[in-house]
């Protein structure tokens, strides 16, 4: 956890869902009393924004008051009425690039909302890559189980939880950081919002999220033979990953396909095609399944492939348009199959 909640000159950081402030209001604190690195200079060589969804005087408390008015004292532009699912759009946030987006504990209110909440998750991963810089970080902090990664000590069912692996690579993220949240570096803070109300909640075992913005490679169908050697020649500077960045517990997906084809087409070819347009993204190709229509004469073939990578953010949604979009299209183009 050595990136998320430390801070460096130059750095421009946006705190998101603040609620009571409380959290950013420590942050800078620490950050004076703390952090030699940077020292009294925060105000001149760190740029910091603390948002809330509320409007000013709506759940207004002594305690966010002061708050505020410490962050304000110390240099921090505090905004209100901003939605953390469309940062792209405010004025004052559309056209910065922030080295860290933080958002700690996120949550639509309420109780048995998880679809809700994934669609919140969803919608600050796809407005936070429109200001985050190139090497900018997210950090999403989430209670224990919540997240459904392999780093939970509480394990919940993978339907049972908010899937941030799954959106996070769907949107083009990949996890590069996991840890607790060092709930002892922030005493001050004081977490509110259990089932809306001014009420705090239980944030033992809490799990810290950093993300990074992955690249985002223009993978294209291949159209005929004669380029797949080209495609192959090139593939070092095609497929590389410029930003560097492994992800933490890639997802595996495995999908079939089936097509008519004349002849069956053997794995190797198949294999050839994969690594030709998709690279390290595909780890296995099998075939499952053989049919000769007596009729047609025409061959159905069935084969299984499996996607991954720790180089680029594969999820879900984005494995299905690899699969059918850009290595199906890639087979119809080259053998003439006709997609079942």
């Amino acid at each position: 956890m050595s990136k998320a909640f430390t801070v460096k000159n130059g750095d421009k950081i946006l705190f998101l869902g603040e609620g009571n402030f409380s959290f950013s209001q420590n942050f800078v604190q620490k950050c004076y009393y703390e952090d030699l690195e940077v020292g009294n200079n925060l105000t001149t060589d760190v740029q910091i924004f603390a948002t809330c969804l509320q409007e000013e005087k709506v759940d207004a408390t002594e305690v966010r008051s002061r708050n505020i008015s410490y962050l304000q004292e110390h240099g921090v532009k505090v905004l209100h009425c901003v939605d953390a699912t469309k940062i792209h759009d405010h004025p004052s946030l559309r056209s910065q690039a922030f080295t860290k987006v933080v958002f700690m504990f996120p949550h639509v209110g309420g109780k048995m909302k998880i679809h809700l909440n994934r669609e919140l998750l969803q919608g600050i991963f796809e407005s936070s890559q429109h200001v985050l810089d190139t090497e900018g970080i997210l950090i999403i902090t989430l209670c224990a189980g919540q997240g459904g990664t392999p780093y939970e000590t509480k394990i919940r069912r993978n339907d049972d939880t908010w899937k941030i692996l799954e959106i996070s690579q769907d949107c083009g993220f990949c996890l590069v950081d996991i840890g607790h949240f060092p709930a002892k570096q922030f005493p001050e803070y004081s977490q509110v919002g259990y089932r809306s109300l001014q009420k705090g909640f239980n944030i033992q075992d809490s799990i810290v999220h950093v993300f990074q913005k992955g690249d985002d490679l223009p993978y294209k169908p291949i159209q005929d033979l004669e380029t797949i050697d080209v495609y192959l020649s090139t593939k070092e500077n095609k497929h590389k990953n410029e930003k560097n960045c492994r992800q933490l517990y890639p997802l595996t997906h495995q999908h079939h396909l089936s097509f008519w084809c004349d002849n069956q087409i053997s794995e190797t070819e198949l294999q050839k095609i994969g690594e030709a347009c998709l690279g390290e993204v595909i780890q296995q190709i099998q075939t499952i399944d053989r049919y000769k229509d007596p009729c047609s004469g025409r061959t159905s073939q069935t084969i299984s492939v499996v996607y991954q990578s720790l180089d680029h953010p594969v999820g879900p949604k984005r494995s299905y348009h690899l699969h059918y979009h850009i290595f199906g299209q890639s087979l119809a183009n080259v053998f003439k199959v006709k997609l079942r």
